[in-house]
C-alpha cells in the first residue's frame, strides 16, 4: 500500500506539472521546433555527460579508497545504474540501487557506501547553492554577502564536524552506546555499523583529499553547466548564454528533487518553461528543449545501465540473476 501511495503521489505531481507546462503551448509549434533542432550538438552533450559520470565515479573512489581498494570502472557503472534507476523508480530510489549494486560488485558494506553517497550529495547541495547565488547575482544583482557567509559557515561546520567524528568517534560512540547497555547484542551490532559508517568521512581528515573532492564536485557541475549550454544551442536559444544556462541548470536540478513520477516527467517540462520565460522564450520552444533534455540522458543511461546490470547479474528487484 505504501509503494502504491508513493506511485500515486508521484503520478499526480507529474500530471499536474505537465498540465501546467502545456497550458500555454502550441503543439504544432512544439513539433516544428523539434523538427528544426540542430542535433549535431548531441555529440558534445554525450561527451560531457560521460565526463560528468566519470568525475562522479572518481569522486566516489576518492572517498572510498581511504579504506578500500575499489575499481573505477565498477564505480562508473554503479553511477550509471543509479541514474538509470532514478529515471524509472520514484523518490530517488536509484541511490539505494546504486549502493546495492556496488555492494555486490565490490563487496563493500552498505554503511560506508551510504555515508560516502551522503557526503557526495552534500557537495552537490553546496554546488547547487553556489549556482543559486550566482544566478541571483547575474539576474538581479543581489547582495550575496550574508548568504555567502551562511553557506561558508555551514560547509566549514560539516567538514570540521566530520573530521572531529573521525578522530574522536570511539569516545563519542561509547557515550551514545551507553544508552543501550541493557541490550548488549543490539549495542555491539549498532556499534559495529556506526564504526563502519563513519569510515566514509575519512577523506575529510586530509586537507588535500578535501580539496580534491571540491575540485571534482566543481568539475561535475561545470560539466552539467556546459551540457545545458549545448542543449540550448540545439534550439538556437543561447541569446544570453551564461544567465540562460545557469537558469536552466538551476531549475531542472531543483525539479529532479521533486518526488514526481519515474523520470521526472512533467516537473522537468515545467521547470524548463519557467527557467526560460524570463528570457522571452515561448513555451513551445521551451517544451521542445525539455523533451530532448530529458530523453537523451534517459536513453543513454537505460541502455548502458541495463548492459551493466546484465553483465554483473544484478537485479533491480531484489533477486540476483544467476549466470547461465
Amino acid at each position: 500500500m505504501k509503494k502504491r501511495f508513493q506511485l500515486f503521489i508521484g503520478f499526480a505531481i507529474s500530471a499536474a506539472a505537465l498540465w501546467a507546462s502545456l497550458a500555454h503551448a502550441n503543439m504544432r509549434e512544439l513539433g516544428h521546433a523539434l523538427w528544426r533542432g540542430h542535433y549535431g550538438w548531441l555529440i558534445p552533450i554525450f561527451l560531457m555527460m560521460n565526463f560528468s559520470f566519470f568525475l562522479r565515479a572518481f569522486f566516489w573512489k576518492t572517498t572510498l579508497s581511504v579504506r578500500h581498494r575499489v575499481s573505477l570502472g565498477h564505480l562508473f557503472s554503479s553511477v550509471i545504474v543509479g541514474v538509470m534507476a532514478n529515471n524509472i523508480l520514484p523518490f530517488r530510489a536509484g541511490e539505494l540501487v546504486r549502493i546495492a549494486y556496488t555492494r555486490q560488485v565490490e563487496g563493500i558494506g552498505a554503511p560506508i557506501l551510504l555515508t560516502t553517497v551522503f557526503m557526495e550529495r552534500f557537495f552537490d547541495v553546496t554546488m547547487l547553492t553556489c549556482v543559486v547565488f550566482l544566478d541571483l547575482f547575474l539576474v538581479g544583482g543581489s547582495d550575496l554577502r550574508t548568504p555567502a557567509i551562511v553557506l561558508a559557515s555551514s560547509v566549514a561546520g560539516f567538514f570540521l564536524g566530520g573530521a572531529f567524528l573521525i578522530r574522536r568517534h570511539s569516545s563519542v560512540f561509547s557515550l551514545f552506546l551507553g544508552f543501550f547497555s541493557r541490550w548488549p547484542a543490539f549495542r555491539d551490532r549498532l556499534g559495529k555499523v556506526l564504526t563502519t559508517a563513519v569510515e566514509g568521512f575519512s577523506s575529510l581528515t586530509s586537507i588535500r583529499e578535501t580539496m580534491t573532492l571540491f575540485l571534482l564536485s566543481f568539475g561535475i557541475w561545470s560539466g552539467s553547466l556546459v551540457s545545458c549550454y549545448f542543449f540550448l544551442k540545439i534550439f538556437d536559444l543561447s541569446i544570453d548564454p551564461l544567465p540562460m544556462t545557469l537558469s536552466l541548470l538551476l531549475y531542472t536540478s531543483l525539479a529532479f528533487l521533486v518526488p514526481a513520477s519515474p523520470g521526472g516527467i512533467g516537473v522537468v517540462q515545467l521547470a524548463t518553461v519557467y527557467a526560460l520565460r524570463g528570457y522571452h522564450v515561448d513555451d513551445s520552444r521551451s517544451l521542445a528543449l525539455s523533451v530532448v533534455f530529458q530523453i537523451v540522458p534517459f536513453l543513454f543511461t537505460m541502455v548502458a545501465g541495463w548492459y551493466f546490470i546484465h553483465r554483473d547479474h544484478f537485479s533491480l528487484f531484489g533477486k540476483r540473476e544467476r549466470p547461465a
